[in-house]
């Protein structure tokens, strides 16, 4: 069902006396790309084929998720949006850690296969072995539906996409999250904390109609309320501590419970 892959692992190598040069470094990579895509495969919905041999695996991209507060992913009403690195392993602490796998398709021998993706949870620092649990995720842009109250619904999409589009899909403050403690390295996930939202206690009788974080010309970012639905008529704004575009910030750490990690906060411009 794989190529070299033999009863559940790698084959073994035979030797022609060939170039003996080979790039043990490549070599690896395409066993572990290998085993990305088995694992894939055995958290798929039986329901919709996907065959190994129609997905590539998808490297340097992000999945991109939007979450909104209607039953249709109609976009005035997105709460949040957050794009995570695909296939990085994250350690949550010592003993949790959690991947975003993300499978691609080969566009070149099958465009009707739809790409999959699942999040996977771990009661360990390295995402190794078995996860704990598993959760298929939207990656190809259908709106999933999915129940808060009795009588509420949700709904959330995504997509899998390349680092340079995610801030042009984000409004702005943004906030870049590394598993460095000094901002280097890859970016693990981006989380887009702009736009205007509907208060959340809205009624007649309270002024603010909706809020929003805001980027201002002092270097600092805001959370202001609005008394229209549009936030263009302000009322009030606080600005928000440990924000300043361009600063990196160390966050978690001993004593915390949290695996140390970096973040930055960016406006436009400012990065």
């Amino acid at each position: 069902l794989v190529q070299n892959w033999c009863c559940g692992s790698r084959c073994p190598k035979t030797t022609t006396g060939g170039n003996k040069n080979n790039n043990n470094d490549d070599d690896e990579k395409q066993q572990f790309n290998e085993v990305i895509k088995i694992q894939n495969l055995r958290h798929h919905n039986n329901n919709e084929k996907l065959f190994v041999s129609e997905a590539t695996i998808v490297e340097n991209k992000y999945l991109l998720s939007s979450a909104f507060s209607d039953e249709k992913c109609t976009e005035e009403d997105e709460v949040s949006t957050i794009a995570t690195l695909c296939n990085s392993c994250q350690m949550v602490n010592k003993t949790a850690s959690t991947i975003v796998r993300c499978l691609g398709v080969d566009e070149n021998n099958n465009n009707n296969a739809k790409p999959y993706c699942s999040q996977e949870f771990y009661t360990n620092s390295d995402c190794s072995g078995e996860p704990a649990v598993n959760k298929n995720a939207s990656c190809d842009q259908t709106c999933d539906v999915f129940p808060v109250t009795k009588t509420d619904n949700d709904s959330k999409r995504g997509t899998v996409i390349h680092e340079d589009e995610i801030i042009s899909k984000m409004n702005y403050p943004i906030v870049k999250i590394y598993t460095s403690n000094d901002c280097s390295g890859s970016v693990q996930s981006y989380l887009g904390f702009g736009g205007c939202k509907p208060a959340p206690d809205a009624t007649n009788g309270n002024k603010a109609k909706a809020w929003a974080r805001v980027c201002k010309g002092d270097g600092l970012t805001y959370s202001c309320e609005y008394s229209d639905e549009s936030c263009e008529t302000e009322i009030i704004c606080f600005p928000l501590e440990n924000t300043k575009p361009g600063t990196c910030k160390v966050v978690g750490g001993s004593g915390t419970g949290v695996a140390e990690s970096s973040q930055e906060w960016i406006c436009k411009g400012s990065r």
